[in-house]
């Protein structure tokens, strides 16, 4: 009778704790209800088959990833808020966007505001990994009670407890439970954000190595440029001092050298000179001429005596 107390008790703890768990669910429906009356969104009157304004079949609207459609009427509209949170848990509907939170509890995950009419908005990005961890109220009594049970018999076979009663000798042991695990989603903006340091640092390195290459080339013409430069700097002094040495011999000629009126005059000297000759020069020979005359007085004076 101890034994069958110790298994009523945690299945009892166990129910229990599925009850509260169905009445937790049942309460957080009645709130989104409440919540969406208080915003205005009325229920479609043909929700058991279509789910927006063009009457798409739910069947084929679902096929696909949700809101996959382009067509705007085939997108969620305020009057189809309760086929949405029937669909998905999501928790309120404002306008045109909804917030998704996978039920709370658990099994949910962070808020997350879900648009309803951009396309490149409408999707929870924790929605496929909740669908696959997600596990129906029912099942999880279920699985609540397995546990209960698997963990009051490994207690009671740690003691050693041994009975003859009927229910202790027909008990059985429950299976283990399934171990859901999921994988947490790997945020897109994380690997946005490497994709683009990767992608900068790599720009950077080639545009890098350009610039490098540039600089070299350009550094390389420079020199070139100045050994040029220097070069022509050499000649140039070359040429000045051959035109000073030039001009120094230039002067030095200039002091030696006699002009075309120093030639005039020295020419007019020279016939002024050889006029003087020439006129002493007749001179003399006149007076020579008088000197013979008067010795031949004096010889024809002397033989005649």
């Amino acid at each position: 009778m101890n034994a069958l107390k110790c298994v009523k008790a945690p299945a009892a703890s166990a129910l229990a704790a599925a009850r509260n768990i169905i009445a937790t669910r049942a309460l957080s429906s009645s709130v989104i209800v409440a919540q969406n009356i208080r915003h205005d969104l009325k229920q479609a009157s043909n929700r058991d088959a279509t789910w927006s304004k063009n009457q798409i079949e739910k069947a084929q609207a679902f096929k696909g990833p949700r809101f996959e459609n382009i067509d705007i009427d085939a997108q969620p509209q305020p009057q189809a808020a309760i086929d949405l949170i029937a669909e998905e848990p999501i928790r309120m509907v404002e306008g045109r966007r909804a917030r998704c939170d996978g039920g709370g509890g658990a099994l949910g995950h962070p808020a997350v505001w879900i648009n309803l009419v951009i396309i490149a908005w409408d999707k929870c990005r924790f929605g496929k990994i909740y669908e696959e961890a997600f596990i129906a109220v029912d099942d999880l009594a279920k699985l609540v009670i397995m546990q209960a049970a698997a963990s009051s018999t490994l207690r009671m076979a740690s003691r050693r407890h041994f009975s003859s009663s009927v229910v202790a000798r027909t008990e059985q042991a429950a299976p283990a439970p399934p171990v859901v695990t999921y994988k947490r989603p790997v945020g897109g903006f994380r690997g946005g954000i490497l994709g683009f340091l990767l992608g900068a640092t790599a720009a950077g390195g080639v545009g890098y190595y350009y610039l490098l290459e540039e600089y070299q080339t350009a550094s390389s013409l420079l020199l070139n440029s100045v050994e040029d430069l220097q070069a022509s700097t050499n000649k140039v002094r070359d040429y000045a001092k051959k035109i000073e040495s030039v001009e120094a011999e230039l002067k030095a000629l200039r002091t030696k050298s006699a002009t075309v009126e120093q030639l005039n005059d020295f020419k007019s000297e020279v016939k002024k000179v050889y006029d003087a000759l020439n006129i002493e020069h007749l001179e003399l020979k006149s007076h020579v001429w008088g000197l013979e005359m008067d010795l031949q007085k004096v010889q024809q004076q002397a033989k005649s005596v």
